[in-house]
């Protein structure tokens, strides 16, 4: 009776592996899954639509204010208040990539846009955490070159996936409606160059 009691622990604890390990290998497969499948023009169109409406998020922020001429108080909530709207802005752009799984052909720059948006958010995450605790400007200065040495290795492996796209994959971008106003990937969707501080 004992050995039959263990055999059927035994069972159980192997279903219970079996399980586990099959809703592992699930949730693997639904987190790179991606989105709904789409073809180039409509990936394209996706793709600048999300860039349209980060730029239409980031072009008012740009007040020709310079923060060192602000005191540190009015510098901290200048940058709370720019870095919260970049934060938003791209994550919006990681989300709606996200949304879709591009061709082929376009998956090394899809996935190195998401990755610097994802950057970008986090880097400026970082950024105003060391700005709220800054107690003098140096430090604030120390919090955007970090940010910046940060955000300029995303945008350069952003940039060797846009010079690597195939020529099909480039013509859709360019004839997509939404990429009229600018070309991803390229400094004409604007970036706050030193951050929000």
């Amino acid at each position: 009776m004992q050995r039959s009691m263990q055999l059927a622990i035994g069972g159980i604890a192997v279903v219970v592996l079996v399980a586990a390990a099959a809703a592992v290998v699930l949730a693997m497969q639904l987190r790179n899954r991606g989105g709904e499948t789409v073809d180039v023009n409509t990936w394209a169109q996706r793709l600048c639509t999300a860039e349209a409406k980060y730029a239409e998020a980031l072009t008012p922020l740009f007040d020709n204010v310079d923060p060192n001429s602000l005191d540190l108080e009015a510098r901290k909530q200048r940058a709370d208040r720019i870095g919260k709207v970049q934060i938003q802005a791209a994550t919006d752009v990681a989300t709606a990539l996200k949304a879709v799984t591009p061709p082929e052909a376009a998956r090394t720059f899809h996935q190195a846009r998401i990755h610097d948006a994802e950057e970008e958010a986090s880097t400026t995450r970082e950024q105003l955490d060391a700005i709220a605790k800054a107690t003098t400007a140096q430090q604030i200065v120390l919090a955007n070159a970090q940010v910046r040495f940060r955000r300029d290795s995303s945008a350069q492996d952003l940039a060797a996936a846009a010079q690597a796209l195939p020529p099909d994959v480039a013509t859709a971008i360019d004839a997509a409606p939404a990429c009229q106003r600018a070309t991803p990937g390229a400094p004409a969707f604007p970036t706050p160059a030193r951050g929000p501080a």
